[in-house]
């Protein structure tokens, strides 16, 4: 049986300020792997967002557990006495299709804390464990997945500002920014579709749902060439597509 698998996440917050832990820390064993894997399946099965439950068996820091070394072995005090532990209310452990992580509420606040996502395969991987059939990559991740395409992309324009980055998000949408960094445009997956839309407004661009200006709906097996073509004429950018 393989030991548990231990891990240090780095901490976001809903509110940028608020004073958050730096690192949340847990360790899964192969029980709650099955069970993380159970609500994987769940959320797929039923086309969820995700599912939560109360957990509270991560622990908050506000500074990130030293290595391990002799002098720790050595040491006589526990972890929790050394480690600088924080406040927290409402932990959950969250899941969607393909990633989990833990999440709480800053006591006396409604700050929200998230820990970084983690891999349900790779947790799977880790105890042996069958994880269903690999998932395809959505049409926006793979465009996002040939770098020498996106490379020509940033490299080669002609006019107008260079785009100051590309990231994917969190919910597989390719982000693009422009250098005075004044306007964002996302092209994400919406009913089968590919879509993009432009905002100035970085709380409209982490929101999907929020209004924004529309680009264009594009279909088809070249949907995300299409969109993100679409962007590059509007900004004035040449890119070997």
């Amino acid at each position: 049986m393989a030991d548990p698998k231990t891990y240090t996440a780095e901490c976001s917050a809903s509110s940028e300020y608020s004073t958050i832990p730096a690192v949340v820390v847990f360790s899964i064993d192969e029980a709650k792997a099955r069970e993380i894997i159970r609500l994987a399946g769940l959320v797929k099965e039923h086309d969820l967002l995700r599912v939560k439950k109360f957990d509270y068996d991560a622990v908050w820091l506000n500074t990130e557990p030293a290595p391990s070394d002799e002098d720790a072995e050595d040491c006589d005090e526990e972890p929790s006495e050394i480690d600088d532990d924080v406040c927290t209310e409402c932990d959950c452990l969250n899941v969607s299709e393909d990633i989990f992580w833990f999440s709480c509420i800053l006591k006396h606040t409604d700050t929200e804390v998230c820990g970084a996502h983690q891999s349900v395969r790779e947790l799977a991987e880790h105890f042996g464990l069958e994880f269903g059939p690999q998932s395809q990559p959505s049409r926006v991740e793979d465009l996002w997945q040939n770098q020498t395409m996106l490379a020509n992309f940033v490299n080669s324009y002609c006019c107008g500002p260079t785009p100051a980055g590309i990231v994917l998000t969190a919910d597989k949408a390719l982000v693009i920014a422009t250098e005075d960094r004044r306007l964002f445009y996302r092209l994400s997956e919406v009913n089968g579709d590919v879509c993009a839309t432009k905002t100035s407004d970085l709380i409209n661009l982490a929101d999907p749902e929020a209004e924004s200006d529309l680009v264009g709906t594009y279909s088809g097996d070249n949907a995300a060439i299409l969109a993100l073509s679409a962007v590059c004429r509007l900004q004035g950018w040449t890119a070997v597509l």
